[in-house]
């Protein structure tokens, strides 16, 4: 980490839960950074941290789980990068999510989605973390937030 001066975005895959082989959190303490967020209310990825080394190297902790590190990946790293080099934000992709009652959760949830023949998405109700097969033939990602119903209009995330 210490040795990370030269790169704006430091992205690590794995070691940010709160395990024992979780060894992530406390190297970035022994490096002197500061933690921007520590965790996420997010599922998956809510193990995502986000730092800042004192040289102004920005970490972008995702966990190991692959589907997380992907859909946290594609949510926060973009917004780092705009963040980092001035750029003005990106348009957010907005639009209906079809069956957002039967995906939504107590948290926001990313889950991978294709999209409607009548516009929108339909987001996958069953997730596998554990790999990237969900996103076989997915369009991307819809951004569902708590609670959400049939209907509501969702951020989406293309694959492409």
């Amino acid at each position: 980490l210490t040795g990370a001066a030269e790169c704006d975005l430091l992205v690590i895959v794995g070691a940010t839960g709160g395990g024992a082989a979780d060894q992530l959190r406390a190297a970035l303490t022994r490096a002197g950074a500061e933690i921007v967020v520590p965790r996420l209310r997010l599922r998956p990825g809510g193990s995502t941290v986000v730092a800042r080394l004192a040289r102004g190297t920005a970490v972008l902790g995702l966990p190991g789980n692959p589907f997380a590190a992907v859909a946290t990946l594609m949510a926060l790293a973009p917004a780092i990068v705009e963040g980092r080099t001035g750029a003005l934000p990106a348009r957010p992709l907005r639009g209906p999510l079809r069956n957002a009652a039967e995906i939504a959760g107590q948290v926001t949830r990313i889950v991978p989605a294709r999209a409607a023949e009548d516009g929108g998405w339909i987001g996958d109700p069953a997730v596998r973390t554990a790999h990237l097969g969900g996103l076989v033939d997915r369009d991307g990602l819809v951004v569902v937030p708590p609670d959400a119903e049939d209907g509501a209009i969702v951020e989406f995330l293309p694959l492409r």
